[in-house]
């Protein structure tokens, strides 16, 4: 099944993880293949505080 982000309930033990890669990468995506899944992102490059302001040139970095 595809990752996909959800609302999660205060009292919930889990299902932030995507909503949280979703606030702070550029793209993030996930690979499935036989009996495997890896969530993949694109975190932003250099800039104020770490972030990428939209439209700028710095470079995004991929992490598997």
């Amino acid at each position: 099944m595809p990752g996909r982000c959800r609302a999660a309930a205060a009292d919930d033990e889990t299902g932030r993880g995507l909503a949280l890669l979703d606030a702070v990468a550029v793209r993030w995506g996930v690979d499935e293949g036989p009996g495997t899944k890896t969530v993949w992102c694109e975190l932003p490059g250099e800039g104020a505080a770490g972030m990428r302001s939209p439209g700028s040139a710095h470079e995004a970095s991929t992490v598997r």
